[in-house]
């Protein structure tokens, strides 16, 4: 876990993991953020259908409270492996357990984002706090929809659904040299063949450092998260 190192020379000090459906590294990961003086977040990735269209998925995450919030992971991790889909018994779950998990929606492919054309914002946001009653709700606000005003447009009807929102960024991969090596994974997991090679190839979702992060940042009041 030579990640974390680097997390704490760009100025980390919280640094989640957040795997697709799984928690297969989550207590290697845990026991190396606490030695190198990192704090560690536990969250799990799942995929969810739309509300208004279920032919189209977005992303969930699910981050742990505690030891009580590990343990739910485990438990939504276990019924989501059953099927690779998200079901009833995971939302009653999480409403029985609220205190001990948090939930992030990011703006990608998002249900919620793709509200804000139609007027529809606030209300999405409202009846996602009504499925997951107790929970604590946020959404993911990103660089780019900062620098392009989009979040001082979304804003008022984030507040109003009573939803937080937070810093949300993507990095898949450490430096910019490692977009290769990715992308060579990514490939090999979906069975492609890359039309590029290591000489064009070029990536921009590396890790930054974390001022720069904050500085841009700066607009959303409900704090930084990066995965």
């Amino acid at each position: 876990m030579n990640m974390l190192r680097l997390e704490k020379l760009l100025g980390y000090k919280q640094l989640a993991l957040t795997d697709d459906g799984v928690l297969h590294g989550a207590v290697e990961f845990y026991e190396r953020c606490i030695q190198n003086g990192i704090q560690p977040i536990l969250g799990c990735t799942f995929e969810v259908a739309w509300k208004s269209d279920a032919s189209r998925k977005e992303m969930l995450i699910v981050y742990a409270k505690g030891a009580k919030g590990y343990e739910s992971l485990l438990k939504l991790s276990t019924l989501y492996q059953q099927g690779l889909t998200w079901t009833k018994e995971m939302t009653e779950w999480i409403a029985s357990h609220s205190e001990d998990v948090k939930i992030v929606l990011p703006p990608m492919d998002s249900e919620w984002a793709a509200a804000h054309s139609k007027g529809r914002l606030e209300a999405v946001l409202r009846a996602v706090k009504e499925e997951y009653a107790g929970v604590e709700i946020a959404v993911g606000v990103t660089r780019e929809m900062v620098e392009r005003s989009e979040f001082e447009k979304m804003r008022e009807g984030i507040e109003a659904a009573g939803v937080l929102p937070v810093a949300f960024s993507v990095s898949r991969y450490l430096n910019a040299t490692d977009y290769f090596p990715w992308k060579v994974l990514q490939a090999i997991r979906l069975g492609e063949t890359l039309s590029f090679t290591q000489e064009d190839a070029t990536g921009s979702e590396s890790l930054p450092e974390a001022t720069s992060m904050t500085k841009v940042f700066q607009v959303v009041e409900g704090g930084v998260l990066h995965f």
